[in-house]
């Protein structure tokens, strides 16, 4: 929506194309470090074992935030599981605490998207317009999902039980563990390092790091029905670079 907001704008070219997800992903840069300094800092549990009740607007805030990096982009959805993992773990600490928290950060997601859903009846008619969409997405670009007629991941008739075993117990894993040079690898290392010397402040990253890897490898594409995600390496034209 915002990439179509900047087209509309400035129109179509390269640098509005790009220009949203270049931000996005400084962003996610500092997102990065900021999580790295508190995560594995000298203070990395005080905050957690001296959670409190904050006021109701604080994690609503969080929530409408949540909601707001949902119109950005979908893929957010891949943190809820991670959310609910990081409170589990508090819960062992103060769970009326962390399940009213919860509650309002999950409200304030909703209320965003229960606004998406309505500016988008006001002006299609349907109220799952987005999702609609995301799946008409998956029938005209057929060709870059998990489908038979797939040149990039298709299979000859009858081998869609092999190709999909083939897909989600080799070539998945593989994939995901070999890119960004080898990063994911290094990371199950150190997960095993860290299970062994018992270090605690592992386990929201790892959890985190965990539930995406099963879910990029498992999840779906479509809502309507299994088709595993497309694993690739992106290719930008030679024209952004330089």
């Amino acid at each position: 929506m915002t990439s179509a907001f900047l087209i509309k704008i400035f129109g179509l070219s390269e640098w509005t194309l790009v220009a949203f997800p270049f931000f996005i992903s400084i962003v996610s840069c500092l997102l990065a470090y900021s999580l790295a300094a508190h995560f594995f800092g000298r203070l990395v549990l005080h905050s957690n074992r001296h959670m409190r009740q904050f006021p109701p607007n604080i994690p609503m805030i969080a929530g409408l935030r949540f909601g707001i990096s949902w119109l950005s982009k979908e893929t957010v959805a891949y943190l809820a599981p991670v959310l609910v993992i990081y409170y589990r773990y508090i819960l062992k600490l103060r769970p009326l605490t962390a399940y009213s928290n919860l509650l309002y950060v999950g409200l304030g997601g909703l209320i965003v998207i229960a606004a998406e859903a309505g500016f988008y009846r006001a002006f299609s008619g349907d109220w799952l317009f987005h999702f609609h969409e995301l799946e008409r997405n998956y029938t005209v670009h057929g060709a870059l999902f998990f489908g038979q007629s797939s040149p990039l991941f298709g299979w000859p008739e009858g081998g869609y039980v092999k190709a999909l075993v083939k897909r989600l117990f080799y070539t998945g894993p593989t994939d995901l563990l070999n890119s960004f040079g080898y990063l994911p690898s290094f990371a199950i290392v150190s997960l095993a390092w860290a299970t062994v010397i018992r270090d605690r402040r592992f386990i929201t990253v790892g959890s985190w790091f965990v539930v995406l890897m099963l879910m990029f490898n498992f999840g779906s594409s479509s809502l309507m029905s299994y088709k595993p995600l497309p694993l690739m390496f992106r290719h930008y034209p030679s024209s952004l670079s330089g």
